[in-house]
């Protein structure tokens, strides 16, 4: 049946920045989907509502929380994650911090944090995770870019410059991973709801995207599941962004 080839019956996903409302979204989807769960998040981050989003849909879960910008934290939770599952078929990087500030005012400190949590954090996790699934030969992984990497905003340099950077390190890896049968894609959300079910309607820049709304996070779930599945065996080293037709638009 072609429908089962987007089901992820039997595989393990580990999902950092898993206690943010984008995590939430995707853990529920991927656990509706027929994935068990490795759910990450750095110190002090709640995954309790990751949790049980999961075991309503009657799967698996292990959570843990470390320091994501340190490679051999990153090393124990992968490894801990692997001696629970025995394997890791999915990693979604997801861990991120919005930040804006003209760029005369934004510290060497606050550059540095914006860079290590929106980037250093997923090349740990793609070098961690990657290792393991290149000795299996298959793996797939989705960074969770945004539509700021590819075009710039107004006080956004910082931020704008770590999801560019993820948007390349996604390409990059498709090419080095590609023999190893590993698929590398990125998921893109631009003008999304601050928390899933509050819309706003009022907000000035729905006159800016095409479908007059802004995006819902189970929207970015699904399109996780997607890039995830073997139904699209042959896509990989892509970006694709929910944006409502913003980046479209003139």
């Amino acid at each position: 049946m072609i429908l089962d080839e987007f089901l992820l019956n039997g595989q393990t996903a580990l999902v950092t920045g898993a206690g943010s409302p984008s995590g939430h979204a995707i853990v529920s989807a991927l656990s509706e989907a027929g994935a068990d769960i490795i759910a990450v998040a750095g110190i002090n981050t709640s995954l309790d509502t990751a949790r049980d989003l999961v075991t309503q849909h009657n799967r698996k879960i292990i959570t843990l929380n470390g320091n994501l910008q340190d490679e051999d934290s990153v090393k124990e939770i992968v490894n801990a994650g692997i001696n629970e599952f025995s394997k890791i078929d999915i990693l979604v990087n997801n861990e991120q911090i919005a930040f804006s500030k003209p760029i005369m005012e934004i510290s060497s400190d606050e550059w540095q944090k914006v860079v290590d949590t929106n980037l250093s954090t997923a090349f740990l996790f793609c070098k961690s995770v990657g290792s393991h699934m290149i000795e299996n030969q298959q793996g797939k992984i989705v960074n969770v870019a945004s539509g700021m990497g590819e075009r710039g905003l107004e006080n956004s340099s910082s931020y704008s410059a770590t999801m560019a950077g993820i948007i390349q390190l996604t390409s990059a890896l498709s090419v080095e991973w590609g023999p190893h049968g590993i698929k590398v894609n990125a998921a893109g959300p631009v003008w999304f709801n601050k928390e899933e079910g509050q819309e706003d309607v009022e907000d000035s820049v729905l006159r800016y995207i095409p479908m007059r709304r802004k995006g819902n996070w189970y929207e970015l779930g699904r399109m996780v599941i997607f890039l995830a599945c073997d139904g699209c065996h042959f896509l990989t080293g892509k970006t694709i962004f929910l944006d409502g037709g913003v980046l479209s638009h003139a």
